[in-house]
């Protein structure tokens, strides 16, 4: 996939996890998500209806994740990146905490799930790119109206959130700081921001697969 493939992807921490909510996003952004937007909802009895309509047919098991955790408030994210619905499902791990925490136990349902309760596993998100388009629209109804992506807007909003904003903020911090050497200086601060690692690493592989 071209690094130019951004894809958007929900993110849903459940209530019982909320406490986590800090170190959640702290480990969603070291793995290279941009969270695009955030928002804070109750869902209300005829909300959770509806968002369980959309998913009824499709996954059962994510009807009954979320009748046991409909009590209280989520945090709903919109997430973008390369390859974000795969990528954010690897990151939440399995369904099941006790088998994530068996077999992914970095992964976030392995930290913030409950063993002894298999619907509190702390995260949910789109499962594929099908489920993404409804989703963000059920939580961020001004966010997704546009059709697909062309080439020429995929590569506008990956200069956007990868490139431009972070090299902004180093070139002013360079500024300040006046290292004595400032290129390298530049490339550990983007790398350490976590602004382009993925890409850097992406790029990699690609290279040393030609």
């Amino acid at each position: 996939m071209s690094l130019l493939d951004l894809e958007y992807t929900l993110a849903l921490i459940k209530p019982h996890a909320i406490h986590h909510r800090a170190e959640i996003l702290e480990k969603i952004k070291s793995a290279g998500f941009h969270v695009l937007q955030e928002r804070c909802v109750k869902l209300t009895n005829d909300e959770l209806t509806r968002f369980k309509c959309n998913r009824l047919d499709e996954d059962r098991f994510f009807t009954t994740k979320l009748d046991g955790s409909q009590s209280g408030t989520f945090i709903a994210l919109c997430l973008c990146r390369t390859k974000a619905v795969e990528l954010w499902q690897r990151l939440m791990g399995p369904e099941n905490c006790s088998v994530a925490r068996k077999t992914t136990p970095e992964s976030l349902r392995a930290i913030y799930g409950d063993v002894n309760n298999e619907t509190l596993n702390a995260l949910d998100g789109s499962r594929n790119s099908d489920d993404v388009r409804s989703d963000l629209q059920f939580f961020f109804p001004n966010i997704i109206h546009e059709p697909i992506l062309s080439e020429m807007e995929r590569i506008n909003a990956y200069l956007n959130f990868v490139i431009y904003k972070p090299l902004i903020e180093a070139l002013y911090e360079m500024i300040k700081i006046r290292p004595d050497d400032p290129i390298l200086w530049l490339a550990n601060f983007m790398l350490e921001r976590n602004k382009i690692k993925s890409s850097i690493q992406e790029m990699k592989i690609r290279t040393s697969s030609t």
